[in-house]
């Protein structure tokens, strides 16, 4: 559970095309946090505030999010508390 934001984090052993972004419960996009290629050998952090893409807050409740490469598809779950 978080409350105000949380990091999300990952290591990019070789560059490759990343997308991330965060899902509600229904399965719809929220945000898009993050959107092409990574360097190789860094540990990417990025935080999420609890907002949409077009900045507004979301309700408190449960989200997802998604790390997607061309070769792989990593998603956890998060409890948003307001």
């Amino acid at each position: 559970p978080f409350n105000g934001s949380t990091t999300i984090w990952f290591y990019a052993p070789r560059s490759v095309e990343i997308e991330l972004a965060v899902f509600n419960v229904l399965g719809q996009r929220i945000r898009t946090l993050l959107s092409g290629r990574s360097i190789q050998g860094f540990r990417v952090d990025h935080k999420w505030n609890g907002t949409d893409d077009y900045n507004q807050q979301v309700p408190s409740g449960v989200y997802f999010y998604r790390l997607k490469t061309q070769t792989s598809v990593i998603s956890n779950k998060m409890l948003y508390l307001k």
